[in-house]
């Protein structure tokens, strides 16, 4: 891990440099796919609101941050929230979950979309958030590789790492990674759907929220909250796969889209 790096212009953090650069090509990626799918005159219109969904979930995945590991700044839940301290990605697409569908029709009736092109312009709307989301994801768990933080449980098998800046003085399993990985293989599955017509928000929420589900296993859960033996943002990420099942039902992305 290395979580700095000398550039020309000084040192930089990799994390927030990771945080960056997924926000910038989640944002890219939108653009490419609107553009493709021929909402070209609204293609910034509509990746603007990724930008939207990325300050609104700031504040919820902090949210979830700060219920799930107790972390209040000066004893206020709420001003420790405000203060976006300690977020986690969760926070992000549960937003986007949650407020695409409403966002989507009103930026298409300030548009003046009509009704059958509207439909379609959702689909495609929520098609390229899906890959948007989950491409910013896989930067930031390498962010957080880099940085050593979010770092797995004690571990000296295949594959172990050890933290930078000695945070701990033992190998660990390498969550962060196994995160991520996941993550790539769920958007090269929705990739393949897209291009093959298929719905895969619903795919894609409902796989995010599994791998969080998953991967919290394999983290370290020193100070994190719990519940029934399960952690909070574990049943955060449970709330999400519920959401993320109505989509399924709602989609159902067994079908082609327009049939």
């Amino acid at each position: 891990m290395y979580p700095y790096v000398e550039t020309p212009w000084g040192t930089l953090e990799l994390y927030e440099g990771m945080q960056i650069a997924g926000a910038v090509m989640a944002v890219l990626v939108q653009m490419i796919l609107l553009y493709r799918k021929a909402c070209r005159k609204r293609c910034v219109l509509f990746s603007a609101l990724f930008g939207l969904y990325s300050l609104i979930g700031l504040y919820a995945g902090a949210l979830i941050r700060q219920t799930s590991y107790g972390k209040l700044q000066e004893g206020s839940l709420l001003r420790s929230v405000m203060a976006g301290e300690g977020r986690h990605y969760l926070g992000l697409v549960f937003v986007s979950a949650l407020l695409c569908l409403p966002f989507t029709w009103i930026l298409s009736r300030f548009l003046r979309i009509p009704g059958e092109e509207q439909k379609r312009c959702h689909r495609i709307v929520l098609n390229s958030l899906a890959a948007g989301l989950l491409v910013q994801h896989i930067f930031v768990r390498l962010g957080c590789f880099f940085r050593g933080c979010c770092y797995g449980k004690y571990y000296r098998g295949p594959g172990a790492i050890r933290m930078p800046g000695g945070e701990v003085p033992y190998p660990v399993f390498p969550s962060q990674l196994l995160e991520a990985a996941i993550s790539a293989v769920l958007l090269v599955l929705i990739l393949i759907l897209m291009v093959k017509d298929y719905d895969v928000f619903g795919i894609m929420v409902a796989g995010y929220a599994a791998d969080i589900i998953l991967t919290e296993y394999f983290m370290d859960q020193k100070g994190s909250g719990m519940i029934w033996g399960i952690t909070i943002i574990q049943w955060w990420a449970a709330g999400l796969l519920v959401l993320g099942g109505g989509y399924l039902i709602w989609q159902r992305p067994w079908r082609r889209q327009g049939r």
